[in-house]
């Protein structure tokens, strides 16, 4: 299987070392300049731009980790499968970029990860593979993200990879009943500094 890693952060780097171990070709990696992903693709001498234009010929599949920028259909119609993203919540609750912080301000009890497939709404594709987590009393959001929705983030890609390296497609569609979205929350850093 040939993809291209669009991602940032240590998320990003992890699902790299984890297609690594998988046997996965990285045909590009797409990451903001500078960032960890950058060095990790300098590291394996990969191909590396800081915006996804094209995919690269033959290309199976876009995974997005820690990714924010959109994947249009033309993309994801250059590839095999389409592309792939992780998203800290069980979708279809919580959709949007602070999905673990509005769900310890509900006081939600569980929240999980969801791996999906994109398409051209946020967060709303058709699940690959969910699981749940339990919220530890008195975590932020931070913490819940380092130790459990990281981790887990990386169990399901894996367990999705392996799917689809042995032909399985998983692609349900989300009950849009349930579906709830929430705004982004202004992080206090950025208010302080401004």
């Amino acid at each position: 299987m040939r993809v291209v890693l669009a991602g940032q952060k240590w998320f990003g780097e992890a699902a790299g070392n984890l297609l690594v171990s998988l046997g996965i070709e990285i045909a590009l990696v797409v990451a903001p300049k500078g960032d960890r992903l950058e060095d990790f693709a300098g590291r394996h001498e990969l191909p590396f731009e800081t915006e996804l234009q094209n995919t690269p010929e033959s290309c199976d599949l876009i995974v997005c980790a820690h990714h924010h920028g959109f994947i249009s259909q033309a993309l994801r119609e250059q590839t095999k499968y389409g592309a792939l993203g992780f998203h800290p919540s069980l979708l279809p609750r919580h959709r949007g970029r602070d999905a673990i912080e509005w769900a310890i301000r509900f006081g939600d009890p569980v929240t999980g990860g969801t791996v999906y497939w994109f398409d051209d709404r946020a967060d709303a594709g058709p699940i690959a593979a969910q699981e749940a987590v339990h919220i530890p009393k008195g975590i932020n959001a931070e913490e819940l993200w380092r130790s459990h929705l990281q981790p887990l983030g990386l169990k399901l890609f894996k367990r999705v990879l392996r799917n689809l390296q042995n032909g399985i497609v998983i692609a349900e569609a989300q009950n849009e009943d349930l579906a709830t979205w929430e705004p982004r929350i202004e992080s206090k850093r950025l208010a302080a500094h401004a």
